[in-house]
């Protein structure tokens, strides 16, 4: 709903308007709770050992590689939260916080 359209004094009044810049700027870390399955799954996957994964990548074409434990984080979660097919998975990298949180602000 714009702005244009709401008059009278009923309805209530957004704190800001959506372009404004705010002064203290929130991290994606502020964002996700202690509790949620996103840090634990960041957590148990944080122990694993990907050196014989590291190993498969030359380093010598393209762009730097996005790390596979980072991958596998998204594919994993994705997997819990029930999302198979890869154009949701690039739809919550890029609108869902906790997606956002696991890949560190990588996105488009």
């Amino acid at each position: 709903m714009s702005q244009k359209s709401v008059n009278g004094s009923y309805w209530q009044t957004p704190p800001g308007a959506r372009n404004q810049i705010l002064l203290i700027p929130t991290s994606l870390e502020e964002k996700i709770p202690e509790n949620h399955p996103v840090r634990l799954l960041d957590e148990i996957l944080d122990r694993l050992d990907w050196t014989a994964w590291e190993s498969k990548y030359s380093g010598k074409l393209g762009q730097l590689p996005i790390h596979p434990g980072i991958l596998c984080r998204v594919l994993l979660f994705a997997m819990i939260r029930r999302i198979r097919s890869s154009r949701s998975i690039e739809y919550q990298i890029e609108h869902s916080v906790d997606f956002m949180w696991l890949l560190s602000g990588r996105g488009r």
